[in-house]
Order: C-alpha cells, then sequence, then structure tokens
C-alpha cells in the first residue's frame, strides 16, 4: 500500500541518508540536488486511517513504529472484531 501524497523529486533519486537532527531524511537525485524530506508522524496514523481507509495497516505502523494517532483505532478495531 502507498502512503505518500506527493513526489519530493520528479527525477529519480539514488541514494538517501538519515537526517536525525530533524527527524527525516536527505536524499540526492539524479541532477544531483540535495532534498530534505521529513514526515509529520501526529498525521500519518490518521491519513493511513482515514484517507487509505485501512485500518489494519494504521494500527500496524502506529505499534511497530510507536506513532501517536493510535488510541482511538483501538476502540474501532474492537468493535470490528466482536
Amino acid at each position: 500500500t502507498a502512503v505518500y501524497r506527493s513526489r519530493i523529486s520528479p527525477d529519480p533519486i539514488f541514494i538517501t541518508s538519515e537526517a536525525a537532527s530533524v527527524g527525516g531524511f536527505y536524499a540526492i537525485n539524479r541532477r544531483g540536488q540535495v532534498l530534505l524530506a521529513t514526515v509529520n508522524e501526529q498525521s500519518m496514523v490518521p491519513f493511513v486511517s482515514q484517507s487509505l481507509n485501512n485500518l489494519d495497516l494504521a494500527l500496524a505502523m502506529a505499534k511497530r513504529g510507536n506513532l501517536p494517532g493510535a488510541e482511538a483505532l483501538v476502540g474501532q478495531n474492537f468493535e470490528r472484531l466482536f
């Protein structure tokens, strides 16, 4: 399942590296541009559960990445299973 909204570059990315100071990553594309991308962790789980309508993926991402936003989803998942 794709979990992105837009491309960070029209050109292919050929190398990435962690940008720990900002919680994102640096990427270099074919033209030699250095790009910095970050993820809004607060909106990631709600985006997957609401926009993609994939509750299982949202819960798995929240659990694996220790991401916020799954508190309300646990109750939804419980209701769905019972």
